[in-house]
């Protein structure tokens, strides 16, 4: 993969705001670092092989004349733009320009960076394009946008692949989208990963096992959402949710419009205090604050970006798994489904990490919890008294 001349910069900011003068030690904290340190695996990725991919919706044929594999990051989609347009990767004005101007280009309802290829088909149309609101942090999904009015409307359509992990659609692919009103069709390779990200600023790069290769969709089962809640199957099943039962969890609310949809969302004095660390209300102080059980602060609102996304939450605690989240879909499951979840799915949605309650030594109410998620995380002192909860940011770190 080639090296990009743009760059996108990363500051690792460590915040430290300890203001007690007791140390609250954590005899079941510090076992629990030492349990997460011991479980970290350095594995050679350039033996790794990719991982098997089933699924009853996509078809691999091998053709004799593909398409020449190079590939791309998002990266090399702005570096071309930018030497056609001759601007200077100093000129931070015309970057902005540049960066709004792209962002406002589309087909469809698609931004074209973003987009591997379009076709007709009399008076369908579809796109195949990466969007990221359904992956892991840094990876981005394979989707599938389709109309069947000329471009007048259009649904958009999770495939369930993540780009690179284990196929890389080509942009080139010369064989024709549609390959028959209800197929379609696009060239790609094989790939594994040959070397890991590290931040700030080294991507993973990534080989090919396999070239020459079409994978064709079922659109029938692309799109297929056998129980009407708005979720493809494809969806639910990746979510751990009943595709032939529109509401779950049957707390009458359908599961496209559930924010917890696994599990009724139950208010109890945990699941608000975790609600809370994961920024559900606004208080006049995020490091340090107080939250009053009997008169919940306001709710926070996020944009409209990020209330499409979905975030795995995992929890053994009963009094948790009730998480009411507004603005973010939380596919909340035990430590025993996760685990299993990962076998099936090693390429998922982001996921929270929010350590259970230690209960620091020699204290009865004291106790510490462990965050972190993509881009940050954190340590909190969190203290129960009369009114709820006393939470304290003693530890954390920003990229």
């Amino acid at each position: 993969m080639k090296n990009s001349i743009f760059l996108f910069p990363f500051f690792i900011l460590l915040i430290s705001c300890n203001h007690s003068k007791t140390d609250y030690k954590s005899s079941a904290l510090d076992a629990y670092n030492d349990s997460v340190s011991k479980g970290w695996k350095l594995e050679k990725l350039n033996n790794l092989k990719p991982v098997e991919v089933k699924n009853d919706f996509l078809t691999i044929v091998t053709l004799q004349s593909p398409a020449v594999l190079d590939i791309k990051n998002e990266n090399d989609y702005y570096d071309s733009v930018m030497k056609a347009k001759k601007i200077n990767v100093q000129d931070e004005r015309s970057l902005i320009k540049l960066f709004d101007e792209i962002e406002k280009t589309k087909i469809g309802p698609i931004v074209k960076k973003d987009i591997v290829k379009f076709g007709n088909l009399k008076n369908n149309q579809a796109i195949v394009y990466v969007d990221d609101i359904y992956n892991d942090c840094f990876e981005r999904g394979y989707w599938i946008a389709l109309s069947n009015d000329n471009g007048k409307n259009w649904e958009q359509y999770y495939t369930g692949l993540t780009v690179n992990k284990n196929y890389y659609f080509k942009s080139n692919s010369k064989i024709p989208l549609w390959k028959n009103s209800n197929t379609l069709q696009v060239e790609a390779a094989e790939v594994k990963t040959i070397s890991e990200r590290i931040l700030p600023s080294k991507s993973e790069e990534f080989a090919a096992v396999r070239d020459s290769l079409a994978i064709q969709f079922d659109l029938s089962k692309i799109t297929l959402d056998s129980d009407n809640d708005g979720l493809t199957n494809i969806v639910e099943e990746k979510m751990l949710l009943n595709s032939n039962n529109s509401d779950t969890d049957g707390d009458g609310i359908i599961d496209s419009k559930d924010r917890n949809p696994r599990f009724k969302s139950i208010k109890t004095a945990k699941s608000i205090l975790y609600e809370a660390l994961m920024e559900k209300y606004i208080f006049e102080n995020n490091v340090d604050y107080q939250i009053d059980l009997s008169k919940l602060p306001k709710k926070r609102n996020y944009p409209q970006k990020y209330t499409n996304s979905i975030s795995i939450f995992v929890t053994d605690d009963i009094n948790v798994k009730g998480l009411e989240f507004d603005d973010e879909t939380l596919v909340v499951m035990t430590s025993k489904e996760y685990k299993a979840y990962k076998q099936k799915y090693p390429f998922s949605f982001a996921k929270k990490n929010f350590s259970k309650m230690f209960l620091c030594d020699n204290e009865k109410n004291v106790y510490h919890i462990k965050t972190s998620s993509c881009m940050s995380g954190g340590t909190y002192l969190i203290k129960k008294n009369d009114k709820g909860w006393e939470v304290s940011f003693r530890f954390g770190y920003i990229i």
